[in-house]
C-alpha cells in the first residue's frame, strides 16, 4: 500500500469527530494487550536467564578454583587443606547442579512463553490490519453507492435534457478504466 492509500485509509478509520472506529479500536486494544503480555513475558525471561546466569557463574568461579588447586599441585605446591577445599568445592558444585537444572527449565519455559507471546502479538497486528481494511472496505463501498446514484441521476438528467433538444447522442462516454472495473465487479461480484 502506498503512502497515499493509508492516508485515504486513515481518513476512513477516524471519523469527522475523531472518533476511531469501534472494530479498529477494539482490534489496537488487542494489539496494546498483547504487546503488554509480550513485555511481561520478556521480562521474567530476561529475570530468568540472570538468575541461569548467576548459578553458571558461580559453578565456574567453583571450578576455576578446583583447577587453580589442581594446577598449583601439579607444580608442586601441594598444601595440607587442598584435599579438603577440593572436597567442600566438589560439594558446592553437585548442591549447584538441581537448582541450576532448574534455571535452565525455567529459562526455556520463559522463552517459549515469550516466543508465543510474540505470535500473539503478530496474530493481533494482523487482526488490526484487517479491521482497518474492513472499514475502508466498507467506507469505500458506501462511496462507490453513493458515486453510482449521483452518475445514475446525472445521466437521467442528462437524458431528459437530450430529448428536450432532440439531441441523441450525449458525447460522452464512460472512460474504459470505468467499464473494466464495473465488468470486473460484474464478473466476481465485487470490487477489482
Amino acid at each position: 500500500m502506498n503512502s497515499n492509500t493509508n492516508t485515504n485509509q486513515e481518513s476512513f478509520i477516524v471519523n469527522a469527530n475523531d472518533e476511531i472506529h469501534p472494530a479498529v479500536a477494539a482490534a489496537a486494544a488487542q494489539v496494546a494487550h498483547a504487546e503488554a503480555a509480550l513485555a511481561d513475558r520478556q521480562r521474567i525471561a530476561n529475570t530468568k536467564a540472570v538468575e541461569r546466569n548467576a548459578l553458571e557463574d558461580r559453578a565456574a568461579a567453583l571450578n576455576a578454583s578446583r583447577a587453580r588447586i589442581a594446577a598449583r599441585r601439579a607444580a608442586g605446591d601441594a598444601r595440607d587443606g587442598d584435599a579438603g577445599e577440593v572436597a567442600l568445592i566438589d560439594m558446592d558444585v553437585a548442591a549447584l547442579a538441581e537448582p541450576l537444572a532448574a534455571a535452565k527449565a525455567a529459562q526455556t519455559g520463559a522463552r517459549a512463553a515469550v516466543d508465543e507471546a510474540a505470535r500473539r502479538v503478530a496474530f493481533a497486528r494482523d487482526e488490526l490490519a484487517k479491521a482497518e481494511d474492513r472499514v475502508a472496505l466498507d467506507a469505500l463501498l458506501e462511496h462507490a453507492s453513493e458515486v453510482c446514484s449521483v452518475l445514475a441521476d446525472t445521466l437521467a438528467e442528462v437524458g431528459r435534457l437530450g430529448q428536450r433538444v432532440g439531441a441523441l447522442n450525449f458525447r460522452w462516454t464512460p472512460p474504459a478504466t470505468l467499464m473494466q472495473q464495473l465488468r470486473r465487479a460484474e464478473i466476481a461480484g465485487r470490487p477489482a
